[in-house]
């Protein structure tokens, strides 16, 4: 391996001729601040018209100064030259990282294709605070802190000569909005995240330096109550008390600048006279995520946040220390919630002295007005999903959430108003405007954690394209710094069980790697440390502690990150809890089986659950001990492999022997060998345990012949399955080549299905197959049933994962469905874009591929003619009349009659397979 300066003189030469833009990021952003990570990951890409090649060899240099080249080069980690084709998730591995500081880097890439390297352009990027210790400021809160209301706090300061860099490190919880000299700082919503603050608290670095100015500078910070001062009857009803990590709204700040003639300022959170620190209740009366805001305007302190502003002293008082929530002071990487999108009303209607608008779809957020009236005039919003038959918002299936905003004219003119510290799930909006207000404008927002769109999806069947975009919104609407099952009524909440299966479309669609990072340390701060045992929900909230047994998503997610990012750094920071989580599950095993679960095939067709207990969502179809049993084995599957990963042996073995228990207490329990079923012979009953692959082969095709017939004969192609066993149940038909029955379960219609919830007005996932406003389990905007999705992707576009998305060969093996004539499918991964895409024409078959830089996709062509003709890029390849050409970049694995096996360097292909 090369030394830092082995090259300097050479680095210099092959700058001047093979410097390329290359996609560089660290920790997957591109030149990301407050890095927390003290091995941050290095990831690039080139575009394919920009290189074809593979990558064999690369070379990573980090200096702490901005250059390319010299003496310094790499001197803070310099890789050497590593034989590796590896270009995402390469963890630095130089010397210790120092907090609040920028480190600069650039790449040395080596691909097949030419001789000499291409060097990239440098990118850099800025460490946290590492420790708590290394925050100079403290916690302060309000003097009079009141609950509700929202506090104002302000610090003047002054700043002589040029600003050079500066940066505000900054937690405020529950929530904060930061303002220097009067302009809001960032874009972020309702930030921070959600975390068990005694455990974990979350701040956001900022880079303020154009914010700043010589002369007078003000800092303006407003809290809202959000997670952390949450009281609400809820708590009492399912807890019986405040959660431990509750507490009165509170900051921290630490702002550091270097003024252009090189002096180092503070400006830092402290409480007392000697803090500077000055604190004013402020407009907002009231704000709960469940209950809404009240916004009193003739309240406001025009100016508060800026410099000149004269402090009433009688209201104006110094900020007070406050106790620290306890846990660690962490940087929050995961995307910000963000307002993503503004819909403008569909429809708007009298309901007696009301007006109710209609948005036309459901979201999660909040509503923008714009309002004319005398002062002190008031203003009620109320929002819901479903409306009584008088046209009235109908918020019976909110539960115990108020979900209402109140607004209170100062009488200037129009005024504009939309709520900073809650938000609400809705697609109606009723107005109550007192008399002398009027109403001149509604649009509504979108509000959610900003994670990239990374899939696409669509076909020629119009059933399947509103299923695909119900989904969407329906996720989106669900990531709120946490995966929530809902957005609405009082609960909101991050339900292990439900991810089990809802995870994996979100990695389709999203780019999800550094939310879910986020949310697997919530379930690690949750997780008991003496028994292994994770409650439901995560932060824990309520439910069960301990979880459900099928809350295996702790397990699945972090091997799941690894294939589809191949990134194994959640492997590592958590395989010991997960493993002390499958020994739990393990010690509550009686002759193999877990016999007590609660939820099961949670929330199946009402007229195969057990009725009367569980809100009627408990799966009378299927045992839960398969569920629960079958997700050990399942987990253990999972950890072998992990273990084999990260060189465990022992582990290994053990896991093995668990599976194998499990799997015998399984098919001695339930399988009926003779009759070639699970008892009692359902669709989840078979289902999963085909998807397991316990199912001994000599009977395995009665297993699937039960199973369709249950589909076809009792079912008449719907599904009977609830939020588990739905997913499950679609990857058994594509695993059997029975997708033209999936497509059938995919496009139903009528009741019991996605279409049916459709055809009846959804835009988004109902929580039940059936509709429902009351006070139950009614949700309109619950993503756990859209799970059976990533269907779309793996079977129908046949971009399949068993090897990892960022495996050297990638396998693209796409499915003709009867009934469908054209269908794309889009991932872009860490490598970049992976397309399949295929159209029946009349003349034959037309695939649109694309694959990323440093990738080989092992292509999958069905042939559905005896002799044809096989076209790329107008090139004749194959011919089945014994011509064969040849093409760069093109690998003739398989020619027959029944299939095409294509291995493709990177780059787009059009390949057209003619009959002849």
């Amino acid at each position: 391996m090369l030394k830092a300066n082995d090259t300097a003189r050479k680095d210099i030469v092959l700058m001047t001729v093979n410097e390329m833009h290359v996609n560089l990021k660290c920790e997957y952003l591109e030149n990301p601040l407050g890095v927390q990570n003290k091995k941050p990951r290095f990831s690039w890409t080139l575009n394919n018209g920009e290189a074809a090649g593979l990558q064999t060899k690369y070379r990573i240099l980090v200096s702490d100064a901005a250059q390319n080249s010299g003496a310094a080069a790499g001197n803070v980690w310099d890789s050497g030259i590593v034989e590796s084709s590896k270009s995402s998730g390469i963890e630095f591995r130089g010397r210790c990282l120092e907090s609040a500081k920028r480190y600069y880097w650039h790449v040395y890439i080596w691909l097949d294709n030419r001789k000499e390297p291409i060097i990239s352009q440098e990118a850099w990027f800025e460490t946290g605070l590492y420790h708590n210790e290394d925050w100079q400021g403290s916690w302060i809160q309000s003097p009079n802190p009141q609950w509700g209301i929202s506090p104002l706090f302000r610090k003047s300061f002054l700043l002589e000569g040029g600003i050079k860099d500066a940066r505000a490190y900054i937690s405020g919880i529950g929530y904060y909005e930061l303002y220097i000299n009067g302009k809001r700082v960032g874009d972020k919503q309702l930030e921070p995240g959600w975390t068990d603050y005694r455990k974990r608290v979350l701040y956001s670095t900022y880079d303020i330096t154009d914010y700043l100015k010589a002369g007078e500078n003000v800092v303006g910070i407003q809290l809202g109550e959000g997670w952390y001062g949450l009281k609400h009857p809820t708590f009492i009803k399912y807890i019986g008390k405040m959660p431990e990590w509750n507490g009165i709204p509170k900051l921290i700040c630490d702002i550091r600048i270097q003024q252009e003639d090189g002096q180092l300022k503070s400006i830092t959170s402290q409480g007392g006279t000697e803090g500077g620190w000055l604190c004013c209740d402020g407009p907002i009366r009231e704000n709960s995520i469940y209950d809404g805001e009240i916004y009193d305007a003739r309240k406001e302190k025009p100016g508060w946040n800026m410099p000149g502003y004269n402090e009433d002293k009688n209201e104006w008082l110094p900020a007070i220390c406050a106790a620290a929530p306890g846990g660690k002071l962490v940087s929050q990487m995961m995307p910000p919630i963000m307002e993503s999108r503004r819909i403008k009303p569909v429809y708007a209607a009298y309901a007696g002295e009301s007006v109710v608008f209609d948005l036309g779809l459901n979201i999660a957020g909040w509503v923008e007005i714009k309002v004319k009236g005398h002062r002190g005039g008031r203003v009620e919003l109320l929002y819901g999903e479903t409306l009584y038959p008088d046209g009235r918002v109908n918020q019976g299936n909110l539960r115990g959430a108020k979900a209402r905003d109140i607004y209170i004219l100062k009488g200037e003119g129009t005024e504009t108003y939309k709520p900073r510290f809650t938000y609400h799930g809705f697609r109606y909006v009723q107005v109550n405007l007192e008399p002398g207000v009027l109403m001149e404008g509604l649009n509504g927002v979108c509000v959610h954690t900003n994670v990239n769109k990374t899939g696409h999806f669509e076909c020629s069947s119009e059933i399947m394209n509103r299923v695909y975009q119900a989904l969407i919104q329906t996720e989106r609407n669900n990531l709120h710094s946490v995966p929530t099952d809902c957005p609405q009524r009082d609960e909101r909440l991050a339900w292990l069980n439900d991810m089990t299966v809802r995870f994996e479309e979100a990695l389709f669609n999203f780019d999800m790697l550094l939310f879910y990072e986020k949310w697997l340390d919530d379930i690690a701060d949750a997780q008991d440390q003496t028994t292994g045992s994770i409650p439901d929900t995560a932060p824990y909230f309520y439910g069960g502690q301990p979880a459900a047994h099928i809350s295996s998503v702790y397990i699945l997610l972090p091997w799941y990150l690894y294939l589809y990012y191949g990134d194994q750094q959640a492997l590592e920071k958590h395989y010991k809890g997960m493993k002390q989580y499958v020994q739990f599950l393990a010690s509550q095993t009686k002759d193999g089986l877990i016999k007590k679960d609660y939820f099961g095939d949670w929330a199946p067709p009402m007229t195969e659950s057990i009725l009367g207990w569980g809100e009627n969502a408990l799966p009378a179809n299927i045992p839960a001990q398969i569920i629960t049993t079958g997700y050990l084995y399942y987990d253990c599957i999972i950890m072998d492999k992990a273990a084999q990963l990260l060189g465990y042996p022992e582990d290994s073995k053990y896991f093995n022997e668990i599976a194998d228990m499990t799997k015998a207490a399984i098919n001695t329990e339930f399988l009926d060998p003779e009759k070639g079923y699970y008892r009692p012979n359902s669709q989840g009953s078979n289902a999963f345990p085909l998807f397991l692959d316990i199912v001994p082969e000599q009977i395995r095709h009665k297993v699937v012949e039960n199973l369709v017939d249950n589909i076809a004969d009792v079912w008449n192609y719907h599904t009977s399955t609830g939020n588990q066993a739905t997913k499950y149940l679609f990857e058994v038909l594509d695993k059997e080549k029975l997708n033209d029955i999936g497509y059938k379960l995919a496009t139903q219609v009528t009741y019991p299905s996605i279409g049916y919830m459709l055809e009846n007005g959804a835009t988004t996932i109902w929580e039940r197959w059936e509709y429902g406003d009351g006070p139950n389990m009614n949700s309109h905007d619950h993503p756990m049933h859209g799970a059976f999705t990533v269907w779309f992707y793996k079977a129908i576009g046949g971009i399949r994962i068993e090897n990892g998305l960022t495996d050297s060969i990638v396998t693209i093996r796409p499915n003709l469905i009867s009934g469908l004539s054209f269908a794309r499918s889009v991932c872009e991964t860490p490598k970049g874009r992976i397309e399949s895409q295929w159209e029946v024409m009349k003349d034959g078959l037309v695939f649109n591929i694309n694959v990323p830089w440093n990738t080989l996709s092992e292509l999958f062509i069905p042939s559905t003619h005896a002799t044809y003709e096989l076209i790329i890029n107008g090139v004749s390849l194959i011919s089945t009349d014994g011509a064969q050409g040849s093409m760069e970049n093109v690998i003739i694995k398989e020619a027959g009659k029944d299939r095409i096996v294509l291995v493709l360097r990177p780059g787009s292909y059009n390949i057209k397979l003619c009959p002849v």
